[in-house]
């Protein structure tokens, strides 16, 4: 949010909800994709759901909308 204002104030653009979420995704998507090669097992569902669930509350607080 503050990226956003500062963005706006100086004429620059404002940051999209769609470039985030595309950033957020490249934090997080490989290590869902690719799990195995990070060392996390992703037969395991509870660790699986951890990883989301965190990377989740690491968007809402960015300003990710929920949709």
């Amino acid at each position: 949010m503050a990226a956003n204002r500062r963005g706006k104030k100086e004429g620059k653009g404002l940051v999209s909800q769609s470039s985030l979420a595309l950033t957020q995704f490249g934090f997080m998507g490989y290590g869902l994709i690719r799990s195995k090669k990070l060392g996390m097992d992703s037969s395991n569902e509870k660790e699986v759901e951890g990883f989301v669930h965190f990377w989740r509350t690491i968007g809402y607080m960015l300003g990710i909308k929920d949709r």
